[in-house]
């Protein structure tokens, strides 16, 4: 049914000790927004929702935090966290002004605040966070461009359901890296090696199809996909560096 308005909001909301407080700041927080404000009722036009789920796992490789009891606090803190991590909640949830949904993170696991699931204006290309649930199997995909020895690395990683298809991380690859969508090979293995030792081209690698499931595809849990590109790459296109895996001729 829908998301029910916690009646006891704030007396519910978990009141930390100081000493776990002070503990649970992260040395990696960096503050998107210093406007900080004095903690300020909840308009009735936006609840607290109780019964929301108490677990996910990142998609971002980062949260969005507001290290309080207050979820209409303004000041947000950016958590490096890894993509795929779980993250716990108590299962309460806050809408804000402009649709930003927020759960409130639960103190047990090391965490104290309101993290961002999804909403706009953080510069991220879906949910911060997915919701784990009973039967869903979610996985953690990175795309490998292919390049020379010394150029080719990680360009996008995400977390993805098994029934999602190649088009949707083609879509997502696109949207966060500004690569032309159609101009994107991927791949589950490489292309493979000349006599010469020399890599073969995009024609010598089995292409995915569009309309493939990542789960007809063989992932389980995590999975490296390969990209070729056929394109002009944006120069501000964001490399991390990863060594091409070894290749024999015929591989």
């Amino acid at each position: 049914g829908p998301p029910v308005p916690c009646a006891h909001w704030p007396c519910r909301a978990l009141r930390w000790r100081p000493s776990l407080l002070s503990a649970m700041f992260a040395d990696g927080d960096e503050t998107v927004d210093e406007a900080a404000q004095q903690p300020s009722k909840v308009a009735a036009s936006q609840p607290i929702f109780e019964d929301g789920p108490t677990l996910y796992r990142c998609a971002e490789g980062v949260l969005f935090v507001k290290r309080s009891d207050d979820p209409t606090s303004k000041r947000i803190v950016r958590v490096p966290w890894k993509t795929g991590q779980l993250v716990h909640s108590t299962g309460l949830q806050w809408i804000g002004k402009q649709g930003g949904v927020w759960a409130e993170l639960d103190a047990q696991f090391g965490q104290m605040g309101w993290a961002l699931v999804r909403g706009p204006g953080f510069g991220v290309n879906g949910p911060v966070l997915i919701e784990v649930t009973d039967g869903q199997e979610l996985l953690h995909i990175q795309v490998l461009l292919l390049e020379s020895e010394t150029t080719s690395g990680i360009v996008f990683e995400s977390m993805f359901s098994s029934d999602q298809s190649i088009s949707d991380v083609k879509k997502a690859l696109s949207k966060s890296t500004g690569l032309t969508q159609h101009h994107c090979c991927l791949s589950k293995d490489p292309p493979g090696m000349s006599p010469s030792g020399i890599r073969l081209g995009a024609d010598y690698m089995p292409e995915l199809r569009d309309d493939m499931t990542l789960g007809a595809c063989g992932f389980k849990g995590s999975g490296l996909i390969f990209l070729v590109y056929v394109g002009d790459k944006p120069g501000n296109l964001v490399v991390r560096y990863q060594p091409l895996p070894k290749l024999e001729f015929g591989r």
